[in-house]
């Protein structure tokens, strides 16, 4: 893929995915039961509508994977052929920008699954002692009993736990009360993936700083004169 047709094509992806999105909304919206219903957990009623709440985060995470691949697209071929700081510097922006998306998706993924689902159970107490509704053994807790800070702070915690490749855990320290679910499958694995991409992302950053640059080699017309210059 030609480089000055590169930016182009990543904006045109960005667009058609939003576009796709919005148009998906649109034609469940307007039909005479919403569809994405029978896709989507929550209400989709009038008022409060958990559903569609759902549906912005989960458009929140495409967007991020979809900056995520943008990222990738430039950082990797710069790694490979050994390009120049400044292209570096583009792509490690890109994914910087990715990460931060990821991390609000995450939280407001999980956030909104949370309202959608009142009676479910993403996460479990480690330490009921410190939990203010906990019950009286640590294990699983309703959704309903979460609140947006907590989320918050789980979410922080799965940030730092893949900045600092599991250091935390491995010595005790959490930064939330709350855990995933290993029962809840779906969210065990969600929960895993965005550690995975934290920590790649983090990866690619600093080998894009910290990598060798390949010097431009000395083209073969240019080298001849020199050499017969040297010879009289």
């Amino acid at each position: 893929m030609p480089r000055r047709f590169l930016g182009i094509r990543l904006l045109l992806f960005f667009v058609a995915i939003n576009t796709t999105m919005m148009l998906v909304l649109v034609s469940s919206l307007t039909a005479r039961k919403p569809w994405l219903a029978n896709v989507i957990p929550g209400e989709w009623g009038q008022g409060h509508s958990t559903g569609l709440w759902v549906f912005f985060s989960l458009v929140l995470l495409v967007n991020a994977l979809a900056i995520l691949l943008a990222g990738l697209v430039m950082v990797v071929p710069a790694l490979r052929e050994g390009e120049r700081g400044y292209q570096r510097l583009a792509g490690s922006l890109v994914l910087l920008v990715a990460g931060l998306f990821l991390v609000l998706a995450f939280g407001f993924v999980t956030l909104s699954f949370v309202r959608a689902l009142p009676n479910g159970d993403l996460f479990r107490v480690i330490d009921a002692g410190a939990y203010l509704a906990a019950p009286a053994q640590p294990g699983p807790v309703a959704n309903s009993a979460i609140t947006g800070g907590q989320v918050r702070m789980f979410t922080v915690d799965q940030l730092a736990r893949a900045a600092l490749f599991d250091a935390p855990d491995v010595y005790g320290i959490h930064l939330s009360q709350l855990t995933n679910n290993p029962a809840n499958r779906i969210f065990t694995h969600f929960t895993f993936a965005f550690r995975v991409v934290m920590g790649l992302i983090e990866f690619l950053i600093l080998l894009a700083f910290l990598g060798r640059t390949r010097r431009a080699e000395p083209e073969l017309g240019a080298a001849a004169p020199k050499e017969s210059e040297a010879k009289a």
